[in-house]
């Protein structure tokens, strides 16, 4: 794979992304038990990030999950993200899951998390790139039009498509998991 010549955050560590390891045993990897958020970058400044970080923390607090950075942590990390990339236009992408325990349904005590983000130059996709559907067609506005918490599954999972997700599950589920995304709104 190509690589980007970028740095990234992880579990305390500012690396090379080629060089960025997650265990298989993560139950963000097994379990699909984390949250996420994308903040987009414009002209090197964050866009609307205390709205991005106000749903990262509502989310976090609604599956139990240990928020493991402040507010001024969270904003230092972005800082520094942003710096580490050339672009002026970027996307910052951040994920915290319930970390490396072993394969149990319940949740495991006293884990720490995995924490990673990064940075990813904003290139606008070819119409060739996107035939036919975006994520955006979804939902009237885009993902999180209305203010609420993001989950992969919620947005691509929905309609006639996957019957086992029906279309009236609301993109304010979080998890990444799909059990959850077809679940937690009922």
């Amino acid at each position: 794979m190509d690589w980007p010549q970028s740095t990234c955050y992880l579990n305390g560590e500012w690396l090379p992304l080629a060089e960025a390891k997650i265990s298989v045993l993560d139950r963000g990897f097994i379990f699909g038990d984390g949250i996420y958020e994308v903040v987009p970058v414009y002209y090197r400044k964050p866009f609307r990030f205390d709205s991005h970080l106000a749903r990262f923390e509502r989310s976090t607090r609604e599956i139990g999950l240990a928020n493991p950075l402040d507010r001024a942590g969270w904003r230092s990390l972005v800082e520094r993200l942003v710096a580490t990339c050339e672009a002026g236009h970027q996307f910052i992408y951040w994920q915290v899951t319930r970390g490396v325990a072993r394969r149990e349904f319940s949740f495991p005590a006293d884990t720490p998390p995995t924490v990673f983000a990064m940075t990813t130059p904003f290139t606008r996709p070819s119409p060739a790139q996107r035939p036919g559907r975006t994520p955006q067609a979804t939902h009237p506005g885009g993902p999180g039009a209305r203010g609420e918490r993001k989950s992969p599954l919620s947005f691509f999972m929905e309609g006639p498509q996957w019957p086992s997700c029906p279309s009236t599950v609301h993109p304010r589920t979080s998890s990444t998991d799909s059990a959850n995304c077809c679940s937690a709104t009922r």
